[in-house]
């Protein structure tokens, strides 16, 4: 049976392969993108696509579905499990091409294939795989959450990357461990024999802490390709729903400081903010191990970590209020580069390129 000889009015959107290297992930795109009433046309498609990258990944199939309204989650899909009303889906099976798993008006689930573009009717028992599903919009307070929003979308990835640093912390004790057993067993015990299984056991540890810690990083820079372009393309959309009058009232150049400034958004949430966040809580309970082994001794970082935690609640009115001015000041600062700039033949003809000189040093002075 044929995806395009099925019932419904409208067919996939067909792509220069130019544009769109034919896969089973661009024709699943384009093949899910028709099983949800999408109305948009050819134009709309290649905006969102990543540019100049005709052959697409997992990875940019949920961006371009993010960018068009459909934001998606990843499943685990076991036996027997599918639930008819989370269709239209994207089926990922282990070892296959990609397909789409939709239901016609009769309410008969059907399989595009992905690798040959043919539909077939299936059992929906007999599926396996992971299922990438089109989530809600939030509807409520759209204006006000639309950024708590955007960042919900990656809460199914936050057990794994805790579950890493778990491990990561685990395996980071092997050297104090070693070094302890080196002294008690090695050393005061004349047990040489056993220091070529402390080596072993302590590199193999070390080795898995380093390969765990790549893994955690590369799916950092995953998470931080996806909010790079999610963000931008959010920000844009709510600038341009504010009302006209709001916007007119903000100069070009001061507009695109604040454009600019959301780029820092994805360093805050894939750099060192993110590391910290998901070892604090290792972090205490490697403390908690420290007290147990060490006795007393371990109270001297937790009384390091109960000062610092003192001095930041201490300072933080008035470092936020230094962030904050620190963050008008830099936005002043472009802004008046971007208006020299823009007028620089008006400045030359008028004489004033001393007094805009300046101006931009005391403003990048004040920044």
């Amino acid at each position: 049976m044929s995806l395009l000889g099925d019932e419904r009015p409208r067919r996939p959107l067909a792509l220069p392969e130019a544009l769109l290297a034919p896969s089973d992930l661009a024709r699943c795109l384009t093949a899910m993108l028709w099983a949800l009433d999408w109305s948009g046309g050819a134009d709309d498609l290649l905006a969102a696509l990543p540019h100049a990258k005709p052959e697409i990944d997992l990875t940019d199939l949920r961006n371009t579905l993010a960018v068009l309204g459909y934001p998606t989650r990843l499943e685990r899909l076991r036996r027997g499990r599918l639930d008819p009303r989370l269709l239209p889906a994207i089926l990922l099976p282990p070892g296959q091409p990609a397909a789409v798993v939709y239901a016609n008006e009769q309410g008969q689930v059907l399989r595009l294939d992905g690798a040959s573009g043919q539909a077939a009717p299936c059992a929906a028992e007999g599926l396996r795989g992971t299922l990438l599903l089109p989530v809600p919009l939030a509807e409520a307070a759209p204006r006000q959450n639309w950024f708590a929003t955007l960042v919900r979308r990656f809460h199914g990835d936050l057990p794994a990357l805790l579950g890493i640093s778990g491990l990561m912390a685990l395996l980071g004790l092997a050297v104090p461990a070693f070094t302890m057993a080196v002294f008690d067993t090695v050393i005061a015990g004349h047990s040489l024999a056993t220091l070529p299984m402390l080596v072993l056991g302590v590199a193999a540890a070390v080795l898995m802490e380093l390969s765990f810690r790549g893994i955690r990083q590369r799916a950092l820079l995953r998470m931080g390709e996806r909010l790079d372009r999610l963000v931008s393309n959010a920000v844009f959309t709510q600038l341009m729903s504010l009302p006209t009058a709001l916007v007119e009232r903000a100069g070009t150049a001061s507009q695109v400081s604040r454009l600019r400034d959301f780029a820092t958004i994805r360093e805050f949430l894939t750099g060192s903010f993110a590391v910290a966040v998901l070892d604090l809580p290792f972090t205490l309970l490697v403390m908690l191990l420290m007290l147990a082994l060490g006795g007393w001794i371990a109270l001297v970082p937790l009384g390091t970590v109960l000062g610092f935690t003192l001095l930041f609640l201490v300072s933080r009115p008035a470092l936020r209020r230094a962030i904050a001015g620190a963050a008008r000041a830099t936005q002043a600062r472009e802004a008046l580069a971007v208006e020299a700039l823009e007028a620089v033949r008006t400045l030359k003809l008028a004489g004033a390129e001393e007094r805009w000189i300046e101006r931009y040093a005391a403003a990048a002075a004040t920044a």
